[in-house]
This record gives C-alpha cells, structure tokens and sequence, in this order.
C-alpha cells in the first residue's frame, strides 16, 4: 500500500507502478507549482476550503466589529457582541491545527487534479445520462420538498415532504446545479433550462446557496470540458456577491413562498442603497464563522447527550433531535454551528473533531476516484459537491448537518462500489491507482 506523500516528494521505483509515478508528473505540470502547494489534492479541497474560510472570516470579522458595523443587526447583534479577538485565535488556532493534522494524515489513494483534468473530456460519453439524471432528481426533490408551498408559504422553512426527503433535497441541490452545467455542455437549452428551474426552487426557499448556484453550473461546464476564462469566473463571483443579501432579506418578509419572493427580490435590487447592502452583506457573511463559533463556544446550554443525538444519521425522529432542535439555536434564523458547539467542550475537542471530520471527507472522496471504472468521475464530482456544501455547514449550521452531509458521501461511496461491481465486473487490479 502506498503512503499518501507529497506529488513533489521522490518516488521510489519499486513502491509505486509507472502510471502512479507519471500522474504525479502530470499533476506537477498541471499546477505549475512545487513544494507546499504541490501538496494539493481533490481529496483535501474540502479542508482546504475550510481552512481558507477560517481565515478570511477572522480578518473579516476583527475589520467589521473594529468598525463598529456589528451594531444594529437584529438577531445577529448579540453573536457580533460577544465576539472576543483573543478567544477567536484560540478557537481557529485549534480549528487549522486538526485540519493541517488530517491533511497530512498519510492515505493510500490521494486524488491530485490531473485525474479530474484528465477525465473531463469523458464525462459526457461515458455518463451523460446520469449527469441528467442527477440534475432532473434534483429538480423533482425539490419540488417534492415544498409541495403546494412553493409558490406561497405561511412561513419560513415550510415544507410540505418528510424531513428525510427535505434533507435529501438539501444536500443534492448543489450537485444538480453542476450536473445541469455538464449537461449544457451539449445541450445548452436543455442544461440551462435545468439551472434555471433549480435556481427558481433555491429563490423559493430562501436558501443561501442561492447565492452560489451560477459558480456550480460554472464549475460543471468546467468538468464538461469547457475552458472557463477568468472573465466568467469573474462573473460568477460578482453574481454571488450581488445575490448574498437576498436569502437574509426574504427570511423577514411577512408573506413567503415564491409568487411573494419575486416580488420582493425586484424591489429590494431597484431599491436606494442596494449596493452598499451589497457589500455589508458579504463582509458580514464572511466575517460571521468565527463571531458565531466564539458565541457558541461560551454557551452553557449544550451537554454531551446533545452531541450524541447530533452525531446520529438516524431520522430526527429517532435520533432525538426533534426534541432539541428548538434550543441549538441563536435565533430561528440562526442555528448553532457545529465549530461552536465541539468548541464549548474546548479547543482540543475541536481540534479532534475536525481532524476526523477531514479525515472521513478525504476517505469518502478517495473510495470512489477509481481509473478503471466508468462511473468514477460521476460518483467524485457528486462527492466533491456534497464535501464543499458540507463545509458550508460545518461554519454556520448544527453539527446534525454535517453530520447528514457526511454520512451521505459514505453512502455514496458504498453505493459506488456496489454499481461498480455490477457495471464494471472483472479483474480490478489496478483500482484506486491514479491515472496514466
């Protein structure tokens, strides 16, 4: 078995066949980098990401709360606070320490880039119709999901399919929007269409990745074998920033549900100052991670039975977490987030927390990156998008979320070498080993 070493780390003959030892040429010719940023794996991106997020959000929020602009913020007043700088670098500190931990945590099977570049002309042929069928599925779960409350809701947060179906709907929603952007590839109208019905679902629930959902199809034509220019990645980000305030603002408005929403929406974009709101929105929202992992982490209301029904995969019914939903929360727009919540039990219970948190992401992403098999790339993109959403839920969500989201990669992964086995039978002599 192979050690998980750095693509720039020499590799002996005889530890590693030549097809291991040409991908990691090609992974360095591809990034153009050495050293520490050869380092980069697909499998580390989620840790990566987090990392990176960290970071940004303890400068964001020492400038924001330095400027006195956490005043006035209605429910997110009190976490703004709260906020303390020296507790701050404690906590993120503890929080880098476990993720550099589990980067470096040797595996057999990293992914480095070159085998997802190298696999994107494929992805078409090969899959096509399970690019499209993941994002019809997740078109159909989400219009399952809200029922009759999708044009019009009594309140936020209104579903009217089963917990379990809504949480399936959550967690697929963002590998749909990348499926419709492989499927445009070839079928523009087809594809775009596809974007739009799901980004209408996303605006209807009011959902933060609402703000993101242009950077997913974007990153799906990437993986369709479309060469992105910076122009359009440039495009994607500003489309992001300028959607960020809206999901906040719909929350608050009296009547829900999309017919209501869209109203709102055109108004709140033609309205005096929307720009500005712009910019406060994406320095709050960015900041806000470490101000709300501080908050939480002080709280005295959180007992280890608590993360003991968070850390079920069960149902909500059966795990008991219908019965303690109401308190791990800030504010019913707010809930709890799962760096606060192992934070309250102290900085190396966090630590450990996300060593195996990136450890288990990484496992996940490395079960399915398999060469020989026809399926791989399908089943990597797929677990690739559950692990950055599932980053989004470690920063701002409860630990029951990141939770849901990481158990879905392992059943993914499971249910990919179970199709494998009966898509892909024969000799598997060369499964995992990285790409030619």
């Amino acid at each position: 078995m192979s050690s998980d070493a750095s693509p720039d780390a020499p590799v002996a003959g005889a530890a590693q066949p030549r097809r291991v030892r040409t991908a990691l040429a090609r992974h360095r010719q591809l990034t153009g980098f050495t050293g520490a940023l050869g380092w980069f794996t697909l499998d580390r991106l989620p840790l990566v990401l987090l990392a990176g997020l960290l970071v940004v959000s303890l400068v964001a929020a020492d400038a924001y709360a330095g400027a006195g602009l956490a005043v006035g913020l209605g429910p997110f007043e009190p976490v703004w606070a709260s906020y303390d700088r020296g507790s701050a670098l404690i906590l993120v500190g503890a929080s880098l320490a476990g993720l550099w931990l589990a980067g470096a945590l040797p595996m057999a099977h990293p992914v480095p880039p070159a085998w997802l570049a190298e696999r994107a002309a494929s992805t078409l042929g090969l899959a096509g119709w399970l690019w499209l069928g993941v994002a019809c599925s997740g078109v159909l779960l989400g219009l399952a999901a809200k029922g009759p409350y999708l044009l019009r809701a009594p309140e936020y947060l209104a579903f009217a399919g089963p917990p379990p179906l809504v949480s399936l709907a959550n967690l697929i929603a963002p590998v749909s929007l990348i499926a419709a952007g492989i499927v445009s590839v070839r079928r523009i109208w087809l594809g775009g269409t596809l974007a739009v019905v799901m980004t209408v679902i996303l605006l209807a629930g009011a959902t933060r990745l609402l703000a993101g959902a242009l950077v997913l199809v974007i990153i799906g034509r990437l993986l369709g074998g479309v060469r992105v220019g910076p122009q359009t990645w440039g495009l994607a980000a500003s489309s992001a920033a300028l959607m960020l305030p809206i999901p906040l603002m719909l929350r608050a408005q009296d009547m829900h549900g999309l017919i209501p929403y869209s109203s709102a929406t055109w108004q709140f974009m033609n309205s005096d100052g929307y720009l500005a709101k712009v910019a406060a929105s994406v320095a709050e929202n960015v900041g806000f991670t470490v101000p709300l992992l501080v908050h939480v982490a002080d709280l005295g209301v959180i007992s280890r039975d608590d993360m003991i029904i968070q850390l079920n995969p069960m149902p909500a019914g059966s795990a008991g977490w219908d019965g303690i939903v109401g308190q791990m929360r800030v504010h019913y727009y707010i809930p709890y987030s799962m760096l606060g919540e192992f934070a309250h039990f102290g900085p190396l219970i966090l630590l450990s927390a996300l060593f195996a948190w990136g450890a288990l992401q990484r496992l996940s992403i490395q079960l399915v990156a398999d060469p020989d098999s026809r399926l791989a790339l399908f089943f990597l993109t797929g677990q690739l998008g559950v692990g950055l959403i599932s980053v989004l839920y470690v920063c701002q969500y409860n630990t029951r979320a990141a939770t849901r989201a990481l158990s879905m990669m392992l059943i993914t992964a499971l249910a990919f070498h179970v199709m494998r086995a009966v898509l892909d039978p024969g000799p598997r002599a060369g499964r995992h080993a990285l790409p030619r």
